[in-house]
């Protein structure tokens, strides 16, 4: 997904709408004895997820979705 040119030019549309950096809409941590993972901005989920499955693209599949990004992002202390 990362590798697309694609993703690339939704990546800096949406840097450039919300004034996010790219490196900021996705953060991947490794190694150390610090929290592990990957957090996206919820738009890059969306995104991400209508790549895997064209199903995803369902409205209601998008809507439950974004709820529940929406929910664990708020969860989340990532600033």
């Amino acid at each position: 997904y990362t590798r697309l040119g694609s993703t690339s030019e939704f990546l800096n549309c949406l840097a450039s709408e919300t004034g996010i950096p790219v490196m900021g809409l996705v953060q991947a941590s490794k190694g150390g004895n610090s929290p592990q993972g990957t957090w996206v901005h919820p738009r890059v989920a969306i995104d991400l997820a209508r790549w895997l499955s064209p199903q995803a693209d369902n409205m209601r599949t998008s809507c439950g979705l974004l709820v529940e990004v929406i929910r664990w992002s708020s969860e989340q202390d990532y600033q």
